[in-house]
């Protein structure tokens, strides 16, 4: 689904980004190679959930244009 939202809505901006929490590099790659990934992965810690008092994944955040989280959903 978000896939389908970045291509119809690429010409306006939106683009995907996963983001890892826990996992060291090599097992981001190798999600990445396996699961052939179409979008950029980056590594982050557990701040990511803390700041947004998240408990359960997948973690969806929106960020507009700004870098301002627009929206969140867990799930």
């Amino acid at each position: 689904m978000l896939l389908a939202m970045e291509k119809k809505y690429r010409s306006r901006g939106l683009s995907v980004l996963g983001i890892s929490v826990g996992e060291d590099r090599s097992a981001v790659e190798a999600y990445r190679k396996n699961f052939a990934v179409p979008y950029h992965l980056f590594l982050a810690g557990p701040r990511v959930y803390d700041d947004r008092g998240a408990f359960g994944v997948p973690l969806t955040l929106f960020v507009d244009r700004q870098g301002r989280l627009a929206a969140d959903t867990i799930g």
